[in-house]
Parts: structure tokens; C-alpha cells; sequence
């Protein structure tokens, strides 16, 4: 069960795996350094970590200004993982001070520097709302629940698995859509007081695919995020 939910963080939420890495801080961000990355992908790694920098400091901001109790030094660096799926996440390392993380698939995805910006901001606003501990006890607190319940009927493993993995979702389902679209706007502030255009970066969001608006689902449609970010904006 602990590895399904791992899983599920890394893949549907926005956290992975707790970091095992250092308590550098976001001043010490040097992702193409630490990653190898084949020769074609390594500019794009390199404008990345251009962004990086530059938003760190605002991210740092934001979050003392938010959530001044929080531990807002920001590490952010590149998955290690040259074939993991087209991805962002935050998570934090043992210190438990925050890390984002972009696959290297992603990086070499996005179309501009206002779209790494935009997704940045959004994975710092997870930290800076609190989402990722609220989500983490809901996700672990469902999935125990569905797994029990499962072993008690006398479901055999793979379907006591399934059920481990509804649980977790029919637990968050109330909330996480609303969790995005709050990283959404947040990290939309952020990304426009560093200096980039949420605008331009949000279109990434015409690109990914649309979740719709399944029962189960974590991430609210495309649509709505985008439309979120424009009134944000508006106001700005």
C-alpha cells in the first residue's frame, strides 16, 4: 500500500517520493550540473535552470510573506530519472524544507520560459497553501480504509489493491480539484512578480491532457484552470 501511494502522489498530485537530497538552498540550484542529460536536451535543461534562479527568490518571498511559520528555502532541481513521464511535483527532503522537481520529459516540453515560470509558481503555491500534508493523511487515511475493507470481504489481491487506490481518491476527491486551482492562482502571482507573463504560461494547459470532470479525478478541466488564471490576472 505505501508503494501505491507513492505512486499516486508522483503521478497525480503534487508530490513524489520525500526527497533524499541535501538541504542546499535555492541560491545553490545548479540542476544541470547534477543531471545527465542527453547532449540534445541540455539546453533546454540550462534555460530551465535560468528560470529557476530567478524565480526562487520570488517563491522564497511569497511564501514568507504567506506562510511565515513555513520553511520557505526552495531547492529545485531536475528529476534524475531520464525516462520519467512528463511531470512536476513538490515534495520536501528530510529537513523538510521544499523541493520542486521537473522531470527532464517536461523541460523538454515546454514551449517557453514563461511556461517553466508558470508551472514553477504553481508547485511553490502547494507548499505555500499547505496542500501537500493535507492531501499525504487523506490519501494514506483512504487507502487504509479501502484496503481494509477490501481484506475483510475477501477480495483477493489484485482487488484489494484497486480498492487501496479508490480509497485514496474517493478521499481527496473533495478537495484536490479545489487545491489546484488555488496553486493555479497563487503560482500565477508569483510567476507575474518574477517578471513572466502567467498569460503565456498558462497555455501549457491547451496542451495537457484534459481530465474532464470525472468523479475521481484530482486535477479540475483544463478550461476551468485556465479561466482561473485569466481572472487572477485580471487583477493583478
Amino acid at each position: 500500500m505505501k508503494h501505491f501511494i507513492l505512486v499516486l502522489l508522483a503521478t497525480g498530485l503534487m508530490a513524489c517520493t520525500p526527497d533524499g537530497g541535501s538541504d542546499a538552498s535555492a541560491n545553490r540550484l545548479a540542476p544541470q550540473e547534477a543531471v545527465r542529460a542527453a547532449p540534445k536536451q541540455a539546453d533546454a535543461i540550462r534555460r530551465f535552470s535560468a528560470v529557476a534562479r530567478r524565480m526562487a527568490p520570488v517563491a522564497e518571498a511569497a511564501c514568507r510573506a504567506r506562510a511565515p511559520r513555513a520553511k520557505c528555502g526552495f531547492t529545485i532541481t531536475v528529476d534524475g530519472d531520464p525516462e520519467a513521464a512528463s511531470n512536476a511535483y513538490q515534495t520536501e527532503n528530510r529537513a523538510g524544507r521544499p523541493v520542486i522537481a521537473f522531470t527532464q520529459k517536461l523541460i523538454a516540453e515546454v514551449r517557453n520560459d514563461h511556461e517553466i515560470a508558470f508551472i514553477l509558481g504553481h508547485e511553490a503555491a502547494h507548499h505555500i497553501k499547505g496542500h501537500l500534508p493535507v492531501t499525504t493523511d487523506a490519501l494514506i487515511t483512504g487507502a487504509i480504509e479501502g484496503e481494509l475493507m477490501a481484506t475483510i470481504e475477501g477480495k483477493d489481491a489484485k482487488a484489494v489493491r484497486r480498492a487501496s487506490a479508490v480509497g485514496g481518491l474517493r478521499a481527496i476527491s473533495g478537495f484536490s480539484k479545489e487545491f489546484e486551482l488555488e496553486a493555479d492562482v497563487l503560482g500565477a502571482r508569483i510567476a507575474f512578480d518574477a517578471g513572466y507573463d502567467p498569460l503565456v504560461g498558462a497555455a501549457y494547459f491547451r496542451r495537457m491532457k484534459d481530465p474532464g470532470n470525472k468523479v475521481l479525478s484530482t486535477h479540475p478541466p483544463n478550461a476551468q484552470r485556465l479561466a482561473a488564471v485569466r481572472h487572477a490576472v485580471a487583477g493583478f
